[in-house]
């Protein structure tokens, strides 16, 4: 059987790999340990690895620690988890988190020679954790585990093991997520959903302004920043977002729901942001055309209103009816347009009650009337039955009404309606000429909203009780929709 040769088998090594003498000094780097440090093997190989990588901290003292203990006691020795900075191309500090487990390495005396230094970067596991408010592990971070090369390359093993479970679960998990990092707000990670919606563009490694410069206009990198600084998360609505994909295709903009939240590390300081996210596109564009196709609607309602009162006041001039019966029929149809002006407003999901009845020129308690958003076909019901109501009451020749008006409502056990009408100090020709008329009142409660309805007519006045099933006022209102 060939030998193989040193060189050949380190170098084929998948995880980063170094070797270190008695001076740490670089003896030899192999390609994945220049890949995850960003440094090549001329950078490194004969310089000290602190004079490479300085750090002054607790970090930098557990592995020198750790290496000098392994040189001088021939014993294996791992570092189950450190924080460790490295510096970037541009200059820039990098807050990484490692897995490293020394072995010493000696001659044919068994003098110790050098020490091999195995890492592993485990920051996306640790953020993922921190963000997910896993604990890492039951170690405090700044005790070293000792354990024998057997017992050090089990707990690498199965360290190894839940760091890629755990990445799996993250990886395949629903929605946009990722984690940022730094002040440069830098991924470190995104999920299999993430990278479809950025159109599989590179985005790890890279600041989020550059991964993503359309967002700029959209407030994204101040609400990272304001979410880094409080450590208070936020959440965006339907964020347009201006998307190249990878094609290279012109811009297009993308509407996505979105969440930023801080995540802490061991010492409650912000350490990165969970972003979680979801692609709103279709349903924003799908409510923009049904808005579209609904402000349609209205418009050719409003001209079909209008052309029956055209031909309405046409056709009672024609048959010369007199002007009361035209001025009657015109104001039930402006009435009818009033409603339809609401809901238009409210793309016809629902219209509050006190809005309706503004038009009414009532006096309306501020304190007591509880809000109730009616449904369309409720609103255009009672909207007509306030109208009857209204004109009813005699009016000067400037159209102000002749008498006072209080209207006040109330929900009985949930389950019903309640309001009331009182018309009071009515002049007296409306004793004797404007008697009220409640077969068309009764028409529209009863027959369009399953209700009920009583007056009581005195001697300046009348009031109106009405009781509607909330079913009928609400139900509808409540799912978007009408009859």
């Amino acid at each position: 059987m060939n030998r193989i040769a040193f060189e050949t088998l380190f170098a084929a090594l998948p995880s980063p790999h170094n070797i270190l003498d008695h001076d740490l000094n670089f003896v030899a780097v192999n390609p994945a340990y220049e890949a995850v440090t960003m440094r090549s093997a001329d950078q490194l190989i004969g310089r000290n690895m602190f004079e490479c990588f300085p750090n002054e901290g607790d970090g930098g003292r557990r592995l020198r620690e750790s290496l000098l203990g392994v040189l001088s006691s021939g014993e294996p020795d791992t570092i189950a988890y450190i924080e460790y900075e490295i510096a970037r191309p541009d200059g820039s500090m990098e807050r990484r988190f490692w897995t490293a487990v020394h072995n010493p390495l000696r001659d044919a005396e068994g003098r110790v020679l050098f020490v091999l230094q195995n890492t592993v970067d485990i920051t996306e596991l640790v953020l993922l954790r921190e963000a997910a408010s896993v604990p890492f592990t039951d170690v405090p971070s700044e005790v070293a585990l000792v354990q024998r090369a057997l017992e050090a390359e089990a707990a690498s093993e199965t360290n190894r093991s839940e760091s890629e479970n755990f990445r799996r679960l993250f990886q395949g998990a629903p929605g946009l997520m990722a984690v940022l990092q730094g002040a440069d707000h830098v991924f470190t990670f995104a999920n299999d959903d993430f990278a479809r919606f950025v159109g599989d563009r590179p985005v790890l490694g890279l600041p989020i302004r550059t991964a993503l410069p359309g967002a700029a206009d959209a407030g994204l990198f101040e609400s990272l920043e304001r979410v880094r600084s409080s450590g208070r998360p936020e959440r965006h609505e339907a964020l347009p977002i201006a998307m190249t994909r990878a094609g290279g295709e012109a811009p297009a903009t993308v509407y996505v729901d979105v969440t930023f939240s801080p995540i802490r590390d061991g010492r409650g300081e912000v350490s990165g942001i969970l972003v979680q996210g979801s692609d709103r596109t279709e349903a924003v564009m799908a409510q923009r055309r049904e808005r579209l196709w609904a402000d349609e609607l209205n418009h050719r309602v409003k001209n079909t209103l209008a052309t029956v009162q055209s031909l309405a006041r046409q056709s009672f001039t024609e048959a010369g009816a007199p002007p009361q019966v035209k001025s009657t029929f015109e104001g039930r149809i402006i009435a009818l347009s009033k409603a339809h002006d609401l809901l238009s407003e409210s793309h016809w999901a629902a219209v509050d009650l006190a809005a309706l009845l503004r038009p009414a020129e009532a006096t309306i308690a501020a304190n007591g009337n509880p809000p109730v958003q009616l449904n369309p076909k409720a609103a255009i019901a009672l909207a007509m039955l306030f109208h009857e109501l209204r004109a009813t009451i005699p009016a000067d020749m400037d159209g102000q009404l002749l008498g006072d008006v209080e209207i006040n409502w109330s929900r009985h056990n949930g389950a019903r309606l309640k309001i009331i009408w009182v018309a009071r100090n009515l002049p007296p020709v409306w004793q004797s000429e404007r008697k009220l008329q409640t077969r068309m009142l009764k028409r529209l409660v009863e027959g369009e909203l399953d209700g009920r309805m009583d007056c009581d007519e005195g001697g300046d006045g009348f009031t109106c009780e009405i009781c509607i099933p909330m079913r009928e006022v609400e139900e509808d209102a409540a799912a978007g929709g009408g009859h």
